[in-house]
């Protein structure tokens, strides 16, 4: 991962360019293009673009949807573990727990991410700030966004969208009908440029492939969002 947890590190271009051309290799020309608004969003989309380019195949015009951004959960879980370990004994000592484990920072932040986000996906975490939305919130934000984009282009139409683990995550529960967990559970899943396949007709959305890295032959390449 890059120190700006927005913006591609070197790797995560390769990566990007190599699903690039391998959806080229397999033939796949899109109709309409998609994308969150976020840095990465845009760098992933453009270097996939390269290779569809330097394959001489048609790359649309791409058409930004900021309903396809991340959800607020680090936000979220800045604010909200200090004011627990001061209001709610239970939490406290579930991070004395963490800390007598002697962790390292990164492992420690991640268990008090997960925690975090489990409490904020079921209901029971209040969420104080204003600017940090529900998690219910960002899942209708998803599916709307990913509803109006199949209603677009309907008839045979091949579309990408570019966007980040929580919107596929939540993008698959809007298809699948999943419960506020388990869309936060799939979400822990999603690898980068790991890419999920739909088929949507009038009839509904249905679920080809999920998390799908048949681009990074070495598994090396394999990393977490």
């Amino acid at each position: 991962m890059a120190e700006n947890y927005d913006q591609l590190s070197k790797l995560g271009e390769k990566q990007s360019y190599l699903l690039g051309q391998y959806l080229a290799q397999k033939g796949w020309v899109f109709d309409s293009v998609y994308s969150g608004a976020l840095t990465r969003h845009r760098q992933t989309r453009e270097q996939t673009a390269r290779a569809y380019a330097e394959s001489g195949l048609h790359w649309p015009e791409q058409i930004e949807i900021p309903d396809f951004d991340e959800h607020h959960g680090p936000a979220v879980t800045a604010q909200a573990v200090p004011r627990l370990v001061q209001e709610d004994p239970a939490f406290k000592a579930y991070v004395d727990e963490i800390d007598e484990r002697k962790l390292s920072p990164g492992r420690r932040q991640m268990k008090l991410y997960r925690k975090i986000t489990q409490m904020w996906a079921s209901g029971e975490l209040e969420v104080e700030d204003q600017h940090h939305e529900p998690w219910a919130s960002f899942r209708a934000r998803v599916g709307q966004a990913f509803q109006a984009v199949i209603d677009q282009n309907r008839k045979g139409k091949t579309i990408a969208i570019f966007t980040s683990g929580g919107p596929v995550a939540a993008s698959v529960g809007y298809a699948l009908k999943l419960n506020p967990l388990q869309v936060l559970e799939l979400s822990w899943a999603v690898q980068n440029t790991g890419y999920a396949e739909f088929l949507f007709s009038e009839e509904g959305i249905s679920m080809q492939r999920f998390n799908s890295l048949a681009h990074l032959a070495d598994q090396k390449m394999w990393t977490f969002v």
